[in-house]
């Protein structure tokens, strides 16, 4: 199955941003770092923390260059990386929260369910103690992409861990995981 390619612009936002906000007001942040794996070119992310949190600093990761271009079309001083989500390129406990943002959809399509308890072991290796994992999950009807994710089989892979929290949007569906 191939994706459809958008025309993404780099002002490119599709979130439930209320939410978004008062997910990241409810984040503790001590070193100040915030980690979106498979940004894509959404900036629902570094836009809610520069609302919410503007002293966070904001790191970008995607598989692909393509979204970080676009990206640093709109900000020069985006720290940008190309990586793979299970293979990260920082030294553990260096982030307060890492963002999902419809990253697992992406992974699913590309890799399969049984991927998912490795892109997080790594997510979970790198995220401090006492920091959050934020899963994000589109709920449109009709899209064929919406059927291939799913926060319950990111819940089992984070059996045991912490502490788990489900918010609902209008456009995406919130698991929430604060790491202990």
């Amino acid at each position: 199955m191939k994706r459809k390619q958008y025309d993404y612009s780099a002002a490119y936002i599709w979130t439930d941003m209320d939410v978004l906000k008062s997910i990241i007001q409810g984040c503790h942040f001590k070193a100040q770092r915030a980690l979106d794996i498979a940004c894509g070119p959404n900036r629902a992310i570094e836009s809610a923390l520069e609302l919410v949190k503007p002293s966070v600093s904001y790191f970008a990761l995607d598989l692909r260059p393509e979204p970080l271009f676009i990206k640093r079309g709109e900000s020069q001083a985006l720290e940008g990386v190309v990586a793979d989500a299970t293979q990260l390129p920082f030294i553990s406990g260096s982030f307060d929260v890492i963002f999902y943002h419809h990253a697992i959809d992406d992974i699913i399509e590309t890799r399969g369910k049984g991927s998912i308890s490795d892109f997080i072991e790594e997510g979970m290796r790198i995220l401090r103690s006492g920091g959050t994992l934020v899963f994000s999950h589109a709920i449109l009807s009709g899209d064929p992409y919406t059927e291939l994710a799913g926060l319950e089989d990111v819940k089992v892979a984070l059996a045991g861990e912490g502490k788990t929290q489900y918010m609902h949007g209008n456009l995406q569906d919130w698991l929430i995981f604060e790491k202990s």
